[in-house]
C-alpha cells in the first residue's frame, strides 16, 4: 500500500477516486490531524485512469448546466421555533423540508459516535434534526457516495448537501445519465479543521469535567447569531461553553492543505444552491437585526431555481446581488498561519493541551494578550475623552 504521491495541497479528500475504483485499489486513510488520502494497493491498480478522471480538485471544475452568475438572496424562516434551532436564516432546512416531503432524500453532516463528523442520510423529517447545525470539521464519506448513486438509480431524488469539493467529486462520480435527480447544496466554506484537534478537544472537556458530554454545539446560539461559542452539554442540563476550538480554527493552524489553494472560493458556484451566514446583510435591509440569524443564498442553475421556488412559502427573503454578498470566503482561499508548521509539529509531539496552551487560549499567552488588548483599548477611550 502506498499514499497518493500527489502532494497534499492537491487532494480535498473528497473520496471520489475512493468511490470509482472498480477493483478496489484505493482506500482513504487518516494522517496525524485526521484528514483523510487516498491509499493506492498496487497489487490491484491496474492503472484505468478512472481516478484522475473523476477528480474535480482543481481550477477547471465543472460547472455543467449551472449559471454565469447566481441570483442572490437574504433568507430567513418564517417559523420562529425552527428558525432558533437553525445555525443562521434556517435556508439548508427549508429546502431539505421541500426534498423530504416531494419524496426525495437528504445527505449531510451529522455526529457518530463520541462526535465525529460523518455524512448520513435521512428519509424523515424528524431525521433532519441530525443534520442541522454547523459542523466546523471536515465530515468523513467514506461509502457515501456510491449509496448517492444507489439511490439515484432506483429513481429517487436526492439532496446532497456539503462543502463545494466534496459537491464537485459527488457530481463528477455520479455522471450526466444519472445527474437529473441530483439536487446540491454548497456551503460558503471558510476551510475545514482537523477531525483529529477536533476528538482530542472533547476528550480534553470530559477529561477535565469528569463527565460524558451528551450534546455539543459548534456554534451556539444562545449567545446570538453572531457570536461563537462552542457549548458541551452534560447530564442534568450541566453546561460548559468555550472558545478554544474557534480561536485554533479562525486562526487557520489546523486546516487540510488544500484549503489554502481551494479553487472554489468565488462566485462561479459548482452546486445548484450556495447557502452560509449572510454578513454583511446590513447593506440591503435592517430587517434582521434581531441577530437570530440570516442566511445567503446563492441560486445557481435552473435545477437550484426550482428547489428554491418550492421552499419559498416558508422564508422571508430579499433579493441583493453578488457585490452586496461579498464575502472573504466568496473571493479568496484561507491564509496559512506563519506558525502553522510548528502547530503541526507540536501537535504530533505533544498533544492538544500544549498546542491548546501554545497557540490557543488555556495559557498565559492568550490571557496576556487578551489584557494587553484590554488596556490600549481603554487607553484608546480615555485618550478620544481628553
Amino acid at each position: 500500500m502506498r499514499v497518493d504521491t500527489k502532494g497534499k495541497e492537491e487532494c480535498c479528500g473528497c473520496t471520489a477516486c475512493e468511490s470509482v475504483c472498480p477493483h478496489g485499489a484505493i482506500s482513504m486513510k487518516a494522517d496525524s490531524l485526521g484528514f483523510l488520502y487516498p491509499c493506492i494497493d498496487d497489487s490491484k491498480c491496474v492503472d484505468c485512469g478512472l481516478c484522475v478522471k473523476v477528480c474535480q480538485f482543481g481550477k477547471e471544475y465543472s460547472r455543467e448546466e449551472k449559471w454565469a452568475e447566481p441570483a442572490v438572496y437574504a433568507v430567513r424562516l418564517k417559523d420562529e421555533e425552527q428558525l432558533c434551532r437553525s445555525q443562521s436564516g434556517g435556508a439548508f432546512y427549508a429546502l431539505a423540508v421541500q426534498m423530504l416531503e416531494r419524496g426525495g432524500v437528504v445527505y449531510g453532516a451529522c455526529f457518530a459516535e463520541h462526535f465525529r463528523v460523518v455524512h448520513k442520510r435521512v428519509g424523515t423529517v424528524a431525521e433532519l434534526e441530525e443534520l442541522r447545525g454547523s459542523k466546523y470539521v471536515q465530515s468523513d464519506l467514506r461509502g457515501v457516495f456510491p449509496r448517492v448513486k444507489d439511490d439515484l438509480r432506483a429513481g429517487r431524488k436526492v439532496l446532497f448537501s456539503g462543502t463545494p469539493c466534496q459537491v464537485s467529486g459527488l457530481q463528477s462520480y455520479v455522471g450526466r445519465r444519472l445527474r437529473a435527480g441530483l439536487y446540491t447544496v454548497d456551503l460558503v466554506c471558510h476551510g475545514v479543521p482537523s477531525p483529529a484537534v477536533w476528538a482530542d478537544y472533547v476528550d480534553y472537556v470530559e477529561r477535565k469535567t469528569g463527565e460524558k458530554c451528551e450534546s455539543v454545539k459548534f456554534r451556539d446560539k444562545a449567545f446570538g447569531w453572531a457570536s461563537h461559542r462552542e457549548t458541551f452539554c452534560f447530564a442534568k442540563g450541566r453546561k460548559l461553553d468555550r472558545i478554544t476550538f474557534r480561536i485554533l480554527f479562525y486562526a487557520h493552524y489546523m486546516l487540510r492543505d488544500s484549503c489554502h489553494v481551494c479553487p472554489y472560493t468565488n462566485l462561479k458556484r459548482c452546486s445548484d444552491v450556495t447557502v452560509g451566514d449572510f454578513w454583511g446583510w446590513t447593506k440591503i435591509s435592517r430587517e434582521f437585526g434581531d441577530n437570530k440569524g440570516v442566511s445567503l443564498v446563492l441560486v445557481n442553475s435552473d435545477r437550484g431555481r426550482e428547489m428554491f421556488d418550492e421552499a419559498q412559502s416558508e422564508l422571508y427573503l430579499i433579493p441583493s446581488n453578488p457585490t452586496d454578498c461579498l464575502q472573504p470566503q466568496l473571493q479568496n482561499p484561507s491564509g496559512r498561519h506563519r506558525l502553522r508548521e510548528s502547530f503541526i509539529r507540536d501537535y504530533e509531539a505533544r498533544g492538544f493541551e500544549y498546542v491548546a496552551r501554545r497557540y490557543g487560549d488555556l495559557g498565559w499567552r492568550y490571557r496576556a494578550a487578551l489584557l494587553k488588548g484590554r488596556i490600549v483599548n481603554a487607553l484608546r477611550r480615555l485618550k478620544s475623552k481628553i
